[in-house]
C-alpha cells in the first residue's frame, strides 16, 4: 500500500478493528444540535455496547435514536477508521441477557452508569490507509 493509498474495509475487518479499540465517539442528534461523546466500549456480536448514566446522551436518544459511532485505531504503519450508522437501544445493566458480557465494560467516567446502550449497525464502513509522515512521529 502507498502512502498515497486509502482502502476500503470489508465488514469483517471493520468489526475485528472495533473489537480491538475501547474508546470510541457516538454522535447524537439533540435538541441543541449534533453532539458527539467520547465512549468506551465493547463490541458483541455485531452490536456496539457502552454504558451511560441519565444525562443527556441518554435522553436525546429517546427522542433521536438515529445515531453513528467512529472509533479509529492504528495496526503498525496503518492507521484505520471505522464509522457505523444506526440506531440506538436503551436497557437496564442488570437485564439478565447481559450478564456476562457487560464484567469488561467498565465506565472511565466514575459517576454511576445504570443503563446499557446498543447501537444496532444498518451501516458499516471503514477505511485504511498510511499516514503522510512515519507512522514513527505519531508515537508508540
Amino acid at each position: 500500500m502507498s502512502d498515497q493509498t486509502i482502502r476500503i474495509l470489508t465488514d469483517e475487518e471493520c468489526w475485528r478493528l472495533l473489537a480491538t479499540e475501547r474508546i470510541g465517539r457516538i454522535a447524537i442528534e439533540s435538541g441543541h444540535g449534533p453532539q458527539i461523546f467520547p465512549v468506551n466500549h465493547l463490541v458483541r456480536d455485531r452490536i456496539v455496547s457502552f454504558r451511560s448514566g441519565a444525562g443527556d446522551k441518554t435522553m436525546e436518544t429517546f427522542s433521536h435514536p438515529r445515531v453513528a459511532f467512529e472509533a479509529d485505531g492504528r495496526e503498525g504503519d496503518d492507521f484505520w477508521s471505522v464509522v457505523i450508522e444506526g440506531r440506538v437501544e436503551l436497557r437496564d445493566a442488570d437485564d439478565p441477557s447481559l450478564r456476562g458480557a457487560l464484567d469488561a465494560l467498565v465506565s472511565f467516567h466514575p459517576t454511576p452508569k445504570p443503563y446499557v446502550v446498543d447501537i444496532i449497525p444498518e451501516l458499516i464502513s471503514g477505511r485504511r490507509f498510511q499516514p503522510r509522515h512515519p507512522a514513527s512521529l505519531w508515537g508508540g
